[in-house]
């Protein structure tokens, strides 16, 4: 199994931010439409990269 690189590490570090942005979003006064449309594309995003990050790592495809 690969170590942890700096790569894996400043992706991981996107993933954080982008997941405190999407939380800090839902104290925006906007409908929950909206809300729910933005956080599902969001975390679908989210869920691509650590899918790519977990096999880059080596990991196999449990969900296929």
């Amino acid at each position: 199994m690969e170590l942890v690189t700096e790569d894996i590490l400043e992706r991981l570090g996107r993933l954080i931010d982008k997941t405190n942005n999407f939380l800090a979003s839902t104290n925006l006064p906007l409908p929950p439409a909206l809300h729910v449309k933005g956080l599902t594309g969001g975390l679908k995003d989210i869920r691509e990269e650590l899918t790519t990050i977990y096999f880059d790592m080596g990991g196999e495809d449990v969900w296929g």
